[in-house]
């Protein structure tokens, strides 16, 4: 009889030590102050089409991880290899889209070159083509005036020698004048040519520009879809889809480890927080600073 009631005070035993075990698993996360165990970060798979390297990518981190332990005067984020968190750069129409949109911008400087050249061809243009209808009302004027002295002198008979010397010598004058006018019509003719040519030239360019930003207006954005934290079954992980420079992707990570932190879109256009990425730079703003210090309980 006593050996069963031994046995049943050592079973009650293990089940409350199990339950108590349970108890304190599950309590234990709540019990613990958020932002207590840093977070681990590291490299994952980079996408050799972003011309990036996994050190281009650690630098951004880092830099990354030090504007949160900055903001939290200690460490929430750190490089760190097991149990971390892989941040991987994926290739996806996002990246395209920026892309496409720096070549737009080379597009553009080349349409506006093409233009100043068109502007300075019209403006050749008209200098000759004024100079062209100067020379061409004073040969008018000479030539109307030479008419009349001759049907003058020939309703008279004729004209004397000197006259008719004179009157040869403008002759000669009118046809220099006149070779002078031809020679300034074939500048101004071909300054027109170049003009339509490069106007011609100018037009398909704006047709591709134009092509070029439908297709950017349409995919292409500034949100946060530049990338994404992901905590699923799967585990988490940082996904990166797009950005424009070494900075834009400092800045980026920055977001997405705010995220991985707990931390949410904050309202000030020019926070690392805000939903969309309008700002630059990686100083943080009181909004950026107040979420932070509220996820993490920093002021408790």
């Amino acid at each position: 009889m006593k050996a069963v009631r031994i046995a049943q005070w050592v079973a009650t035993l293990a089940f409350l030590g199990g339950s108590g075990w349970f108890l304190y698993s599950t309590a234990a996360p709540l019990l613990t102050p958020p932002c207590t165990t840093p977070i681990e970060y590291t490299v994952g798979t980079i996408d050799p089409r972003f011309g990036v390297s996994s050190g281009d990518v650690e630098i951004a981190l880092k830099k990354a991880a030090a504007v949160w332990n900055a903001a939290a005067g200690k460490t929430l984020v750190v490089a760190g290899t097991k149990d971390a968190i892989p941040v991987h750069l994926v290739y996806t129409q996002h990246q395209k889209d920026v892309e496409l949109g720096e070549t737009i911008s080379d597009q553009q400087a080349g349409y506006d070159a093409a233009k100043a050249q068109v502007l300075a061809l019209k403006a050749d243009y008209n200098a000759a083509k004024a100079e062209f209808d100067r020379l061409s009302a004073r040969y008018e004027t000479n030539l109307t005036a030479y008419n009349a002295e001759v049907k003058r002198w020939n309703e008279k008979g004729g004209a004397p020698q000197e006259e008719y010397a004179r009157l040869k010598e403008q002759a000669a004058d009118l046809d220099a004048e006149r070779k002078v006018l031809n020679a300034k019509a074939d500048d101004v003719n071909s300054f027109a040519g170049k003009i339509n040519k490069a106007v011609a030239s100018l037009n398909t360019l704006a047709r591709q520009i134009n092509s070029k930003v439908a297709t950017y207006n349409k995919n292409a954005g500034q949100d946060f879809e530049q990338g994404h934290y992901v905590e699923d079954e799967d585990g988490k992980r940082i996904d990166i889809y797009e950005f424009t420079s070494q900075a834009d992707l400092d800045r980026v990570l920055t977001h997405e480890l705010g995220h991985a932190l707990g931390m949410d879109h904050v309202e000030n256009p020019d926070s690392i927080m805000y939903s969309f990425n309008v700002g630059d730079g990686l100083v943080p703003t009181d909004e950026d600073v107040a979420e932070l210090r509220a996820v993490c309980r920093l002021d408790k």
